[in-house]
């Protein structure tokens, strides 16, 4: 694979990005999407998966959806409000964050990342279970935001667990005018 070289802007923006969450400290290395992270980050946690726009599925695809630079995702107007992406979480790691990246454009419609663990217990019969391990939200105030929440779930279990975060524009029926932009998730953990 080429490498190409990062513009001073890009660099710069990545910085503010990382430097945004007291949790993640700045780092100007550039670091691969929707993979486990290749940069060990110090502090109180450690490694991430990050989901940009291109890597969810979205609900229904009606042709409202559309993605630029690899990265947004933006619901149009009566569009399925739902996109769901895998998140890829090593065993034995402990969860901390969940951190959503966008822009508000509606200060009535939030845009809410949700992420999932469904587990089946090895050997035994019986259905799989789905717990909600966190919930973030955009501050419906306008603009470009970060925001996360600490996850509560100790550890993680992907031998008997799959993760998936589900993304959804507005909180029910189809996306309304203005959703908002979705720029990235990142689940984050420590080990």
């Amino acid at each position: 694979m080429k490498t190409l070289p990062m513009c001073a802007l890009c660099a710069g923006l990545m910085t503010t990005l990382a430097s945004a969450a007291s949790h993640h400290p700045a780092t100007t290395e550039p670091r691969r999407f929707a993979d486990t992270d290749p940069v060990a980050v110090t502090g109180t946690a450690g490694d991430s998966f990050t989901i940009t726009g291109d890597d969810f599925t979205v609900d229904r695809p009606n042709g409202l959806y559309s993605t630029a630079g690899m990265g947004y995702l933006t619901c149009g107007e009566g569009g399925a409000r739902i996109a769901t992406a895998e998140v890829t979480i090593p065993a034995g790691v402990q969860l901390r964050y969940l951190d959503l990246w966008g822009n508000d454009d509606s200060a009535t419609a939030d845009i809410r990342a949700y992420l999932y663990g469904t587990c089946q217990r090895p050997h035994a019969p019986g259905v799989p279970r789905t717990t909600e391990i966190g919930v973030v939200q955009s501050s419906g105030a306008p603009g470009d935001f970060f925001t996360f929440v600490e996850l509560p779930l100790p550890y993680s279990d992907p031998r008997n667990c799959s993760y998936a975060v589900i993304v959804a524009f507005d909180s029910s029926g189809y996306c309304p005018a203005n959703p908002g932009t979705l720029y990235k998730v990142r689940v984050v953990w420590q080990p």
